[in-house]
């Protein structure tokens, strides 16, 4: 009798998915990757495939073999080199959401990226050997696409990859391109709303000059060795940026800060991250024009000392005249 009562009591395949998930949540990964290979149900539940990223550090991965063969959905993939980058994007490219690939130096495998269903953040890094680029392979759009980062990186292969970044991720809404050489141009990328450019020469008008054309722009970090703002102001006004952060080598000047709230005059928040030689006076004309701008530049200490005497207003008046 206590046989047959043992066969209708419920045991652990019994319970539901959501139920299995919290048990396996208390194990270790290496628990929680053993229960994955007992029945197929918990293959899917053991393991949490949104925080397991799977890496190949060296073509010679002795485990490579084994993950070009496997079934698992991993959704998180970081390389070191491109060398087998399409075969592994391919492999895991229905359930792939972030991409990372560092030592790039061909570009055959962005071919790989068109069409992916779930992908939504790509990471590159360049070797210093990478190859040039003239024409990047264009595929299907990846339309689920709104983070990518780009690293180390010169203008010479720029053109081709905006051509690349526009036509396969539509829906980008952060581009951050940091450690670059070169001047940069941007275009037709749509949905672009924050923009993070660090790099080694100047600030180029050229790239302030199609900022404009970028409508749902709000958000924009420019590093650099200095600005360069020839242009006039009403060719490089945007009236849809709000937050700005500037950081150059040269020092920022008053009528440099004067000339940003004239290209920027919709900006709600403004910082200078490195050096500035900006006064009180300036500042302080800067706060006139923009109003309801937050001003974040450290003026300099002996304009602090004038601001606080009695010709402080003269001079703030002379400085917002000019």
């Amino acid at each position: 009798m206590s046989s047959e009562q043992d066969l209708t009591k419920p045991t652990i395949a019994d319970l539901p998915n959501e139920i299995l998930e919290e048990i396996f949540s208390y194990l270790e990964f290496e628990e929680r990757l053993t229960a994955s290979q007992v029945c197929l149900r918990w293959h899917g539940t053991a393991l949490r495939w949104s925080e397991i990223r799977l890496g190949v550090y060296s073509p010679d991965d002795p485990d490579l073999e084994t993950i070009l063969a496997s079934e698992r959905p991993y959704r998180h993939l970081q390389l070191n080199g491109d060398q087998f980058a399409a075969q592994l994007v391919t492999k895991f490219g229905a359930s792939l959401r972030s991409l990372s690939i560092t030592n790039v130096e061909t570009w055959s495998w962005l071919g790989s990226l068109g069409g992916l269903p779930e992908l939504q953040s790509l990471y590159i890094k360049t070797s210093y050997r990478y190859d040039s680029l003239t024409d990047a392979p264009l595929g299907q759009p990846c339309p689920t696409l709104r983070w990518l980062t780009i690293e180390e990186i010169g203008s010479d292969v720029f053109p081709a990859l905006n051509r690349f970044i526009s036509a396969t991720f539509p829906a980008l809404e952060c581009l951050r391109v940091e450690y670059y050489s070169g001047v940069f141009r941007l275009s037709n990328l749509p949905e672009l709303a924050e923009l993070v450019m660090i790099g080694y020469n100047e600030i180029d008008d050229g790239l302030l000059a199609d900022i404009k054309f970028l409508p749902n722009l709000r958000t924009i970090v420019l590093a650099g060795r200095r600005l360069e703002c020839s242009y006039p102001d009403h060719v490089l006004r945007s009236d849809h940026i709000r937050t700005v952060q500037i950081g150059t080598d040269d020092p920022l000047f008053d009528d440099e800060l004067l000339q940003l709230t004239a290209v920027f005059p919709a900006m709600t928040s403004f910082n200078c991250t490195r050096w500035s030689l900006c006064t009180v006076a300036g500042i302080d004309a800067a706060r006139r024009r923009l109003p309801n701008c937050t001003f974040d530049v450290e003026p300099t200490e002996d304009s602090m000392e004038l601001g606080s005497g009695s010709d402080g207003e003269d001079s703030s008046s002379e400085t917002e005249s000019s």
